[in-house]
Formats: C-alpha cells, structure tokens, sequence
C-alpha cells in the first residue's frame, strides 16, 4: 500500500474542514471581497481536497499547505 493510499483511506474531510475551515474563508474573503463567493470557494476546495486525496504527500508539505494550494487555485478560477 503506498502512502498515497494511506491518506486516501485516512482523510478526513470533517476534522480537515473543522480545523481548516475558518483560516481558509478568511483568505479567500480577503482575496474576493465577497463572503458568499469566498464560502463556494471554500466548498469547492473541500471538494478539490477529496477527489484528490490519493495524490496529497505529506513529505512534501502539512496538509494545511496542500488545501491553501488548492484554495488559491480555486480563487484563481473565479
């Protein structure tokens, strides 16, 4: 099994949304002016976060880092 697979079967999206969560509205309210837009943002990062859980690493960086990658990515796209 690689590590990969271990955090795929190990994510959990409630305690990462519950610790995570609030730091990352307000980044993404800082960067968009709109709470309502800046809370999709927040939603669809969570929804980036699980569908990419195979390929998080956590050599590579906290998984605090990986789901602000992916926030800045998703306030890119709007």
């Amino acid at each position: 099994m690689s590590i990969g697979s271990v955090i795929e079967l190990d994510f959990d999206v409630a305690a990462a949304y519950d610790e995570h969560a609030s730091a990352m509205l307000g980044f993404a309210v800082n960067a968009l002016r709109d709470r309502t837009l800046a809370e999709d943002c927040v939603q669809e990062t969570f929804l980036r976060a699980w569908r990419a859980r195979a390929r998080f690493e956590p050599r590579r960086g906290s998984l605090r880092t990986w789901l602000f990658a992916i926030e800045r990515n998703v306030i890119v796209d709007v």
